[in-house]
C-alpha cells in the first residue's frame, strides 16, 4: 500500500500524521514526490496537454521549485496555527481556492494582519486524489523525532475554509518586492516573477566573473591590448585601464 492511502484511509488529521511519520514512510514520500515532479514537468513539455498547464506554474519556475522547494510540508490542524490565522472569520468563503489564495495571502502580510514577508511559501499542494495545484500558503516549523531539522508546517485559511483535502505542500517564500508588484496588478505570478528575476540576477552574476575573469587574463598578458568591450566594462566598473592601450575590438 502506498503510503497516502496506508494514512488517509484512516481520515487521521495531519498532525496526527506527523506523529505517526517515520524515516522509512518519509522516505517513501519524497520518492513518490519526485516522481510526480517528473510526470507534471513531462506534461508541461507536452504541446498536446496544455488544457493542464494551467494548474502548474511554467516549466522554468517548475524547475526552479524541484531544485528549492526541496522539503514535504505537512498542513496541520488549526491550533497550530499562527495566532493571527486562527480566526476564519477574517476569510471570505466566497474567495475561490486556490484562485485567489495569492491575492488574499499577499494582503495578509503587507496589511494586516501583517504576516512575515518570510512566512508565506508559494508552490503547490498536492491532494488526497492526488491532483496538484499551484497555491500558497503559511509555513512554520515544528520539533519531530523522525529527522533531525524541524519539520515545516502549513496553515492554508482559505483551504481549511474550503474543505480542501491537502495531503501535503511544497514551496519557497518570494521577496516582499514580488507581492507589492501582484498587489499593484503588475503581470505575472509572484512565484514566476520572482524566479524570472533571480534567473536574471544569476545571469548578470556569470557575465560580470567572465568579463573580471578576462580582464585579468588581459592585464596579466597584453595590457597594451584592449579590447572595446573590455575597456567598457572596465570603466563601468572602476577598474583601471593603462596608458597608451590599444583598441583591439
Amino acid at each position: 500500500m502506498v503510503w497516502w492511502k496506508e494514512f488517509f484511509h484512516f481520515k487521521t488529521t495531519n498532525s496526527m500524521l506527523i506523529q505517526k511519520m517515520s524515516k522509512e514512510l518519509l522516505d517513501e514520500m519524497y520518492q513518490e514526490h519526485y516522481a510526480l515532479m517528473d510526470k507534471i514537468e513531462n506534461i508541461l513539455w507536452d504541446e498536446g496537454q496544455k488544457d493542464e498547464h494551467s494548474q502548474y506554474y511554467n516549466s522554468s519556475t517548475h524547475d526552479f521549485l524541484r531544485t528549492h522547494a526541496w522539503e514535504i510540508i505537512f498542513p496541520v490542524s488549526q491550533e497550530e496555527w499562527f495566532k493571527n490565522l486562527q480566526n476564519l472569520n477574517w476569510y471570505n468563503k466566497a474567495i475561490p481556492w486556490p484562485q485567489y489564495a495569492p491575492y488574499q495571502y499577499s494582503m495578509d502580510v503587507l496589511l494586516p494582519p501583517n504576516m512575515a514577508v518570510s512566512s508565506l511559501y508559494f508552490g503547490y499542494a498536492v491532494l488526497e486524489d492526488g491532483t496538484v495545484q499551484k497555491t500558497c500558503f503559511f509555513n512554520w516549523y515544528k520539533i519531530v523525532d523522525y529527522q533531525v531539522m524541524p519539520q515545516g508546517i502549513a496553515m492554508d485559511p482559505l483551504a481549511k475554509l474550503h474543505n480542501i483535502p491537502v495531503k501535503y505542500y511544497v514551496g519557497i517564500p518570494v521577496e516582499e518586492i514580488d507581492l507589492q508588484n501582484f498587489i499593484s496588478r503588475i503581470p505575472g505570478h509572484p512565484l514566476e516573477n520572482y524566479v524570472n528575476r533571480k534567473s536574471e540576477e544569476e545571469h548578470q552574476e556569470r557575465l560580470y566573473d567572465m568579463h573580471m575573469e578576462s580582464y585579468a587574463l588581459q592585464m596579466a598578458h597584453e595590457p597594451q591590448y584592449f579590447p572595446r568591450k573590455l575597456i567598457e566594462f572596465a570603466n563601468e566598473n572602476g577598474l583601471y585601464v593603462p596608458e597608451g592601450k590599444k583598441n583591439k575590438n
